[in-house]
């Protein structure tokens, strides 16, 4: 371990209740039951004794935004390439992204009203709601024609009235299918994944010009997470109505 200075980190995360991963909706942290991704930034944050993370909640668009200005230091995000401009990633020596930092796993499948009886697939000229600054957009086939909405509530909404076919949404962790969670149980998910990202701590430019030595401790730290154990674990010990908060 690099010995550093003291180093604060203005960390942004979704006021949205995303289970598991954020629980909660709204400006305040929760002190119990954050979401297992918190609880893994959480971790990180205690234990790295020069490190200091200050937990802040925004729109997710707000978080992206105050990131790029340098108002905000961190965000956990997957890679895109149109984010390298602006965010910071563990990458090789060849400049390639580096999986090994990554402290989540995710399918994103393709979520449709569970009222309608029509069987879509991804060769499917697919008409899709994206939240506005969801980057996965960037990825989708060329016969998906993309609507960006204001919110996920109206993403879902149209779904559910059968305006669009399809919003896209969580699926499962690492290799391991999920139930589905509200907002979402009043859609299914289409299999397989649309897409598996990686997520990270990634880092404004700003700020790992000023602290490449800070970031790249909590890179390496983020290693060491076990982290199919942590979300087994964290899943398992969620009571019933943990996703009515």
């Amino acid at each position: 371990m690099p010995l550093i200075a003291a180093t604060e980190v203005r960390f942004c995360y979704e006021d949205k209740h995303a289970p598991p991963f954020i629980h909660g909706a709204g400006q305040v942290v929760p002190a119990e039951n954050p979401g297992v991704t918190i609880e893994i930034v959480k971790q990180l944050d205690a234990q790295l004794s020069p490190i200091r993370i200050n937990y802040v909640r925004k729109p997710w668009s707000r978080c992206l935004h105050e990131l790029e200005q340098g108002k905000v230091d961190a965000v956990v995000a997957s890679y895109r390439q149109s984010r390298d401009k602006h965010m910071a990633y563990p990458k090789r020596a060849d400049g390639k992204i580096d999986n090994r930092y990554a402290i989540n796993k995710i399918g994103v499948c393709l979520l449709q009203s569970i009222a309608n009886d029509t069987k879509i697939t991804l060769q499917d000229a697919v008409e899709l709601a994206v939240p506005r600054g969801y980057a996965i957009k960037e990825s989708m086939p060329a016969n998906f024609s993309v609507f960006e909405t204001d919110s996920l509530e109206n993403a879902i909404t149209l779904v559910e009235n059968d305006l669009l076919d399809a919003t896209i949404g969580l699926c499962q962790i690492g290799n391991m299918p999920i139930t589905l969670s509200p907002p979402f149980n009043r859609l299914k998910p289409v299999f397989p994944p649309l897409e598996t990202t990686f997520g990270f701590m990634a880092f404004s430019k700003q700020f790992y010009q000023l602290y490449p030595d800070a970031s790249w401790l909590l890179w390496r730290e983020s290693q060491r997470i076990d982290l199919d154990k942590m979300y087994q674990l964290y899943l398992d010990a969620q009571p019933e109505d943990s996703d009515k908060q």
